[in-house]
């Protein structure tokens, strides 16, 4: 399957808002464990705890409170420039993980579909960068990386549902092996 952002997008905007919220947190907390695999030297730990504190923020928008109404813009000043001399595929990685958490804090102040389908959009390129990073060393992709265009739809039910906690249960427990997928030890 791949990646269709527009059926996506018709899908996230029949839900409710903190179910929207809900989903767009969902990307980076599916990211998540990648930022803290990376190395120090691309995030230093008090980046890691404001970008933590800003996921967080999202989700508890999604449970009903108030959101952080300048969250979106801390988070997107640590998404790392790729104009760096050294730009890797850690670099990248970390890049997108950044940027799934500051559309999920948007959309927890906006409210638009459109941040959280962009929020996904950053955990189908990661696992595209990874495969063709594989593919250039003439690896065979063996990781377990996902399916996105699979998995989506499977997340989308369980919100469609009003299932926020289940797919935030979902989301842990793929968390951690697309993470040891995308940056092995």
């Amino acid at each position: 399957m791949t990646y269709d952002e527009t059926a996506y997008l018709k899908r996230v905007s029949l839900l409710s808002r903190p179910a929207r919220v809900a989903w767009a947190s969902g990307a980076a907390e599916l990211l998540w464990p990648t930022a803290t695999r990376l190395r120090a030297d691309i995030l230093n730990s008090s980046d890691t705890e404001l970008l933590r504190t800003e996921l967080d923020n999202a989700w508890s928008f999604a449970e009903g409170k108030t959101p952080n109404a300048g969250g979106a813009a801390m988070a997107e000043q640590m998404i790392p420039d790729d104009e760096v001399e050294g730009f890797d595929l850690q670099h990248g990685l970390l890049q997108r993980v950044a940027a799934s958490v500051a559309y999920a804090t948007r959309c927890s102040t906006s409210g638009e579909a459109q941040d959280g389908v962009w929020a996904w959009r950053q955990v189908e390129e990661i696992v595209d960068v990874a495969r063709q990073d594989r593919a250039d060393r003439h690896e065979p992709d063996r990781s377990g990386l996902p399916d996105v265009g699979v998995i989506i739809p499977e997340y989308l039910s369980m919100l469609g549902n009003g299932q926020i906690e289940t797919f935030r249960m979902a989301l842990r427990t793929r968390a951690a092996p697309l993470s040891r997928a995308l940056v092995p030890d």
